[in-house]
């Protein structure tokens, strides 16, 4: 009999595995017959919750497969079989997990009703938009008054919900609230002030960031930051979704609103400097000048050398003499507040070379670097590097935002 074969195993395993534990943890022999026991019972509940867990079927992926394959064998009594089978199936798990929830205390039983109801729309529709499938299953369930009952009730149960939060008078709420009233708008974007609602939620949940001016560590050189801190401003105005959370302020907006930050971005230029290298040979090398000509001499065609021939053109196109390099090092540094501590930190070193004049682009702003004197050296140092400052500032930000 195989339901005999099948519970003489289930019950094998799980022994075994109880027995296993209780040889494992070595209890009194006196004590071993309440243990094992006990241990067969926890192993049997963890390992049907678990197959619980997993059993849960994905209904949609099912009955789309049986669809595809009565499409391919119309006439195929066990495709046809299959495609009923699945749906009714599905219906009945359905209607069950619309009764479980509405019999609960889920303070969003509504939402979750509503989803439900959702999802058997979906399924009658893979059914009605199939010609196959609609022979075979003539009139697949819709709901429709359901679905505007079940809507109306989830709107108010997610708004309150979403009130609930704003009154904790929390951050982390604050942003939870705003999900709320999102999912409310996303049903009736009419729905009340739903739009001021979603609004005063964010500006509760913001982080509110200060951007402190860039600093140097050394005063031998006559150099300002105004571009650096230029280009720093406009990565920090950029619109990021994954960090909706966060606002970035400069000292003076943040005095014209009146406000305290919660956190502060310090960047520090250290070590900055100018070098000479040894001469180098360029990758882009200019095109070769001949060193040797064909000349007809006595009626033939030979090759003969050019007085005063070079390798290359000029030096210019194949090497660089003296090759001016500009290094230092960026210091990145999150500080929390009120009490100072380093939240995030990362030192970033910076090279550049002049090896040719060209023109950089960051963020479509062009950067010349033409004729560079020391500030245009510092200038194009730093430019090329500030992605890796403002990529490493976002990957912490939008950490931080998940987090909270």
């Amino acid at each position: 009999n195989p339901s005999r074969f099948y519970i003489s195993k289930f019950i094998i395993v799980h022994f075994g595995i109880a027995f296993a534990v209780c040889r494992y943890l070595k209890p009194p022999p006196m004590n071993r017959f309440l243990i094992l026991p006990a241990l067969f019972f926890l192993v049997f509940v963890v390992d049907l919750a678990a197959k619980e867990k997993v059993r849960m079927p994905n209904f949609a992926s099912e009955l789309n497969k049986s669809i595809y394959k009565l499409n391919c064998a119309p006439q195929n009594p066990k495709a046809k079989e299959k495609v009923s089978e699945i749906y009714n199936q599905a219906l009945a798990f359905y209607q069950l997990e619309i009764d479980r929830v509405l019999m609960g205390n889920d303070p969003l039983k509504w939402t979750k009703t509503l989803e439900i109801l959702e999802t058997v729309n979906a399924l009658g529709d893979e059914i009605r938009f199939n010609s196959s499938a609609s022979e075979l299953i003539c009139e697949p369930k819709i709901y429709t008054s359901e679905i505007e009952h079940a809507k109306a009730k989830a709107i108010a149960e997610l708004y309150q919900a979403g009130e609930d939060c704003l009154k904790q008078n929390s951050k982390d709420k604050a942003k939870e609230a705003y999900f709320y009233f999102e999912r409310v708008a996303k049903i009736n974007p009419d729905y009340k002030d739903i739009s001021g609602k979603m609004f005063e939620a964010r500006s509760s949940g913001m982080l509110k960031v200060l951007i402190e001016p860039i600093e140097l560590d050394f005063k031998t050189v006559d150099i300002t930051t105004d571009r650096l801190d230029k280009q720093f401003y406009y990565w920090a105005q950029a619109d990021f979704s994954k960090r909706y959370f966060v606002a970035f302020y400069t000292l003076e907006e943040m005095k014209l609103q009146n406000a305290e930050p919660d956190l502060v971005v310090k960047l520090l230029v250290q070590n900055y400097r100018i070098s000479k290298r040894p001469a180098v040979q360029l990758r882009n090398v200019g095109a070769p000048k001949p060193t040797k000509q064909l000349v007809k001499v006595d009626g033939k065609y030979t090759w003969t050398p050019i007085e005063g021939s070079q390798s290359f053109k000029s030096s210019e196109s194949g090497f660089v003499s003296n090759e001016l390099v500009a290094t230092g090092n960026l210091f990145l540094k999150v500080l929390s507040v009120p009490d100072g501590e380093v939240a995030f930190k990362r030192g970033i070193s910076c090279e550049y070379p002049r090896i040719a004049a060209f023109d950089l682009n960051v963020n479509s702003i062009v950067h010349s670097n033409r004729n560079p004197d020391t500030q245009n050296f510092f200038d194009m140092l730093f430019l090329s590097n500030i992605d890796r400052v403002t990529d490493a500032l976002e990957q912490y930000f939008i950490s931080i935002s998940a987090m909270r």
